[in-house]
């Protein structure tokens, strides 16, 4: 049932039966709030402390991977073939080989600067996204650390 509003006091009585009407839904919705305002503080700890576990797992796994291939490395280094293919490369010969300069690149790769930090390899899902956005959780800030 719609009233007509003629004055100040009419508004006022209106929105009090308005309320006294929807009462229990307005007392649920206060208690909903409450709780989720509670409650953001400590999931939002617990979601960055999740989240930066899979940072710093990812960043291990790389290290570890990076690791890997220095190890491979350095045992090839120590065998006499792998310190001659090494000499090789840096423009070394042996006796009885005669040195050939080749200009341009070879097979096309090159090796990046060591000194050039790594960067975050951003594969996040969309939802991630929007859950980092929420919390304010940076990846980029964990990863360089």
């Amino acid at each position: 049932m719609r009233r007509t509003i003629a004055s100040p006091q009419d508004a006022i009585e209106a929105v009090r039966d308005w309320v006294a009407v929807h009462r229990v839904a307005l007392g649920a919705l206060t208690a909903l709030v409450v709780v989720v305002v509670a409650l953001f503080g400590p999931v939002k700890n617990y979601y960055v402390a999740v989240r930066t576990g899979q940072v710093l797992q990812q960043r291990y796994d790389e290290v570890s991977a990076q690791n890997v291939a220095l190890r491979q490395d350095d045992d090839r280094l120590q065998s006499q073939e792998g310190i001659e293919d090494e000499a090789r490369k840096r423009g070394y010969v042996g006796k009885g080989e005669t040195p050939v300069k080749v200009e341009g690149e070879q097979d096309g790769s090159r090796q990046d600067d060591p000194t050039t930090p790594e960067t975050y390899p951003d594969q996040r899902a969309w939802y991630i996204r929007v859950l980092d956005a929420l919390f304010g959780y940076d990846p980029k800030t964990t990863w360089d650390g």
